[in-house]
């Protein structure tokens, strides 16, 4: 008897028409190939949709890396996730069919002496820049937003076996487990970051809560200022420590102009309005001492809110987290601050960041992630449902700050 075919559905994107000019997203199905030796089948049971998402399938394109995204025609997103072993192909000490396991999706690349990929595990950091993210194209394997993911052993680490028999309320939060390292990796690269006391925190989506999080928890004493367009975000991350964190509601206006401007060459339209905000909002959160950390976590482009030399000081580290922003220069005032750091962080960092990150879940992160960032998302049903939930988004195309939070649950029918 023959054995049955399995339909795996996908959300894909990919050139709406011959004169590339817009992307469209839609679903895919196509059967299940054979695993190669070393990769395991996981079937994805909740997969978040997150900014790094909007950006790359908006129908204009507005991701700085889309022709990386678009180097096969097309690319199928989602580098993070919870699911299920299904099968695994070649030997597997560690993990075994039935057990769960949270997407890490950065990959190494396939050369021996790759000092990044194969002693650090600083797969964004390959020698050859030949390291690859799970669905963001340039030849790596599709990502997560599908019912079924076959995935190198690498990109994923196990969250519970099968015989911890975790409830949905036990995964839900693991599926952001992969932003929580990528926000720790970004934070603990130098090693001052996390000894800062007075952040400015630019945006309060996902990686905006967990930044916070992150600093309260090594620095009990810190106080943050939160600038974002949307209040109920900003009540959101205060609920977290009223008394530690304080907000500033920016401009819907502002942000949009912000985020429309492309060309470099004069600099863009001038936030000064939202500069004294951020100025006002400061002297009144850290008195005169200014901010010590900028921690950018925007999808929108908002690296001219903060970096000039009215918000900045010496000394101070910055993090521009956020796909969004176009380039801003340096200017003489900027370049005349001494100590001051910017730290370009991407990945999850090595396995001991990936794995530090899954003690946090176990430690009052998944608590976190579950109160303010799962509860009031929408939850999708299927493959069907996102899709069209996608399309709600797309047509018209919404804003970063219009669009709902939302995680799908692939292997709902």
């Amino acid at each position: 008897m023959k054995a049955s075919v399995i339909i795996n559905q996908k959300i894909r994107t990919r050139l709406s028409d011959a004169q590339h000019k817009t992307l469209v997203t839609d679903i895919v199905e196509e059967p299940l190939t054979p695993l190669i030796n070393g990769e395991i089948l996981v079937e994805m049971l909740f997969v978040p949709i997150h900014g790094s998402f909007w950006l790359a399938s908006h129908p204009y394109a507005l991701h700085p890396r889309i022709q990386e995204f678009l180097v096969d025609g097309g690319f199928v997103f989602g580098n993070g996730g919870v699911g299920r072993v299904v099968a695994a192909a070649g030997s597997h000490s560690d993990i075994q069919p039935g057990d769960y396991v949270s997407i890490m999706g950065h990959l190494p690349c396939q050369r021996r002496e790759c000092h990044a990929c194969g002693v650090l595990h600083r797969y964004t950091e390959c020698d050859f820049g030949e390291g690859r993210i799970l669905g963001h194209g340039n030849h790596a394997p599709d990502g997560t937003f599908a019912r079924f993911c076959a995935l190198p052993r690498v990109a994923c680490e196990v969250c519970f076996k099968a015989g911890d028999l975790p409830s949905e309320q036990d995964l839900l939060p693991y599926m952001l487990a992969f932003l929580l390292a990528d926000v720790r990796n970004a934070m603990t690269r130098h090693p001052e970051t996390l000894s800062k006391r007075r952040m400015l925190l630019i945006g309060a989506g996902y990686a905006g809560h967990l930044a916070a999080w992150l600093l309260l928890q090594s620095s009990p004493d810190a106080r943050i200022l939160v600038a974002d367009t949307a209040p109920d975000r900003l009540s959101s991350i205060r609920q977290m420590s009223p008394n530690a964190i304080e907000t500033l509601t920016l401009t819907t206006k502002r942000a949009e102009e912000l985020a429309a401007y492309r060309d470099v060459s004069d600099g863009g339209p001038e936030p000064r309005e939202s500069i004294k905000d951020i100025q006002c909002g400061m002297r009144r959160v850290f008195s005169d001492k200014g901010c010590d950390l900028v921690f950018d976590g925007s999808s929108g482009n908002t690296l001219s809110l903060w970096l000039n030399s009215e918000v900045l000081r010496p000394g101070v580290h910055c993090i521009p987290f956020g796909f969004g922003s176009r380039p801003v220069m340096l200017d003489s005032d900027l370049i005349q601050l001494s100590g001051l750091t910017i730290l370009m962080s991407r990945g999850v960092g090595n396995l001991e960041n990936r794995r530090t990150a899954l003690q946090l879940m176990r430690m009052g992160a998944s608590e976190i992630i579950l109160r303010y960032l799962v509860a009031g998302a929408r939850r999708l049903e299927g493959i069907k449902q996102a899709i069209a939930f996608i399309r709600e988004q797309h047509d018209p195309p919404r804003s970063f700050q219009e669009i709902a939070r939302a995680y799908i649950v692939p292997s709902s029918l």
